[in-house]
């Protein structure tokens, strides 16, 4: 509902700039105007009948001064009763007009998350300049004024690191996007997930110039229930299994061991996770996650020749258990939380909607007692470029 309000106001905005009303924004030079593309939201620690709002931006440093031409990262922030308030007080001490038209990344605190998230959400799907397709993240273990402080200097821009944060889910499959237009629809459902960020140490990483005093890393997921308060935390090592259940996951390696005890590495290369119900007196009694695994040998660390059909069977067998576990222990926090942040009851609904009818009013109560399996298959298809591990016997 709140999105196809949301979409609706956007329609109607639109048609009447194009009649040359008020709604037109107010013409000024470019050189007045500083872009915004991070923000922070808080609940106030000093007083928490106050939010916060930090700002991030980068400008150039203008020409006499032998650092001509280089970065200039400004991190601003104040308070107010409301987040509209609070981004006031900032611009109105700002030497340039700060926009939001190119904001890319919003960032809400969890203390602000565990209060209510509407209330630190409301202005970004309602003002007119932002747009519906910034991300949202949580700021786990502090604020997100904090995050952004610590993770900001001249020559790393936190906007920058945020933009390589969505590899972790192309090459793990560690975490997802998660966008303003996506939690607006998100709002009205009984349970949602939006991912996490950290301030973490920098690990095993070269740098030069001037770095801030911290990194930013992915760390899991944030699950709302449905007063959109934030309940629990889907920890970092089963983030992948979340998204092998709710059919999120990309491409990530998985390491397994031969028959000598060494590593071999698949890749997974494509995944499919469907469902299968059994009802009993019009009541899900069962319910079964079938997940499909396809991937490829990558990389072995023995030169046993691991290329025969029945150690290839159990390669996959042993890779299929460990996503097993994964998904498994998030099927266990879901039920023990009361909480179907996994997504199974719009499943159903899709595939059973007769009989989801039935259900669909007593499903908060019904959800926590489901018996819920969950199987995978993992099929090896390929090996690459060789057949036979380098310096093993013919």
């Amino acid at each position: 509902m709140k999105a196809a309000v949301l979409l609706a106001s956007v329609a109607l905005c639109l048609a009447l700039s194009g009649c040359g009303s008020n709604f037109l924004p107010t013409r000024g030079e470019i050189d007045e105007y500083e872009v915004v593309q991070a923000v922070g939201i808080d609940k106030c620690e000093e007083d928490p009948s106050q939010i916060e709002a930090t700002f991030v931006r980068r400008s150039k440093k203008g020409g006499g001064s032998k650092e001509g031409g280089s970065n200039l990262i400004s991190v601003l922030s104040g308070t107010g009763k409301t987040f509209f308030e609070a981004q006031r007080k900032i611009k109105s001490k700002s030497s340039k007009t700060l926009f939001f038209g190119y904001v890319d990344y919003f960032i809400i605190g969890e203390e602000a998350a565990k209060e209510d998230l509407h209330k630190y959400f409301d202005l970004i799907e309602r003002d007119h300049e932002i747009r519906l397709s910034p991300r949202i993240y949580i700021a786990r273990g502090g604020t997100a004024k904090e995050l952004l402080f610590k993770s900001s200097s001249r020559d790393r821009y936190i906007a920058d690191k945020l933009r390589s944060i969505k590899k972790s889910r192309e090459y793990l499959s560690a975490t997802m996007e998660v966008r303003v237009i996506d939690v607006a629809r998100m709002l009205d459902e009984p349970s949602f997930v939006i991912p996490v960020i950290r301030c973490a140490n920098y690990q095993s990483t070269k740098f030069y110039g001037e770095m801030p005093e911290k990194d930013v890393s992915p760390y899991g997921y944030a699950v709302f229930n449905a007063n959109n308060r934030l309940a629990a935390f889907i920890e970092p090592e089963l983030a992948r299994g979340y998204n092998f259940l709710v059919n999120m996951a990309g491409s990530c390696p998985i390491t397994v061991a031969d028959g000598s005890g060494k590593a071999v590495t698949i890749e997974v290369l494509s995944a499919k996770t469907q469902v299968k119900a059994k009802f009993d007196g019009g009541r899900a009694s069962e319910v079964e996650f079938v997940t499909r695994i396809a991937g490829n040998i990558v990389e072995q660390h023995s030169t046993d020749d691991i290329f025969t059909e029945e150690t290839l069977l159990k390669l996959a067998a042993e890779a299929s258990d460990i996503i097993k576990k994964e998904m498994k222990r998030v099927v266990s926090l879901s039920q023990d939380k009361k909480l179907d942040f996994i997504r199974l009851g719009s499943r159903l609904k899709m595939k059973y909607p007769c009989k989801w009818r039935k259900i669909k009013d007593d499903w908060v109560k019904i959800y926590p007692s489901v018996k819920i399996s969950v199987n995978v298959e993992t099929v090896v298809e390929r090996t690459y470029d060789i057949q036979k591990a380098s310096g093993g016997k013919e």
